[in-house]
């Protein structure tokens, strides 16, 4: 029988472990960001570890090879003919960002929205999970409280259009 996967179709199989790379610091003309927000078109809004926001740039070496989100700790460089953009040179990944807090490189800020989630989504643990008051739900009191002339005037006519049909 023939082969009908073709010619390059060998399972590829991706590698579980991870390559150990060598921690990049930052040089002069550089520092640390961390992405705020993603603005399309290869832009993103960077805070740098003095509390200022910048436009950052990726370079086309990233394109489709590594991708962004918010809370991501990168290395810039500062642009020396722009004052408010920068360049993006580097990309740590999550646990290279706790090596650089315990050696003091980035402030505790950057740290501060990290979470095991992905999604950005924390959840707030508490002891007594039988009153849902205790759990962290909130009332809207800012919704009018509904009549309860409304609500059994609502009953009557749809038990009427029932009975109809």
């Amino acid at each position: 029988m023939p082969n009908k996967k073709g010619k390059n179709s060998k399972s590829k199989s991706k590698q579980d472990t991870e390559i150990k790379r060598e921690l990049l610091l930052k040089d002069n003309l550089e520092d640390y960001g961390l992405v705020t927000s993603l603005l399309g078109d290869r832009r993103l809004k960077v805070i740098l570890t003095n509390n200022t926001e910048y436009t950052a740039t990726i370079p086309g070496r990233f394109r489709k090879r590594c991708w962004f989100k918010v809370n991501d700790i990168v290395i810039i460089s500062i642009r020396e003919f722009q004052e408010n953009k920068v360049d993006i040179l580097h990309k740590f990944k999550d646990g290279e960002a706790v090596t650089l807090h315990n050696l003091g490189e980035i402030p505790e800020f950057f740290m501060v929205n990290r979470s095991n989630n992905s999604d950005g989504i924390v959840f707030e643990e508490t002891d007594n999970e039988s009153d849902p008051n205790e759990l962290g739900f909130v009332r809207n009191t800012d919704l009018p409280d509904s009549s309860s002339d409304e609500d059994e005037q609502f009953d009557k006519d749809f038990e009427k259009v029932i009975s109809e049909i």
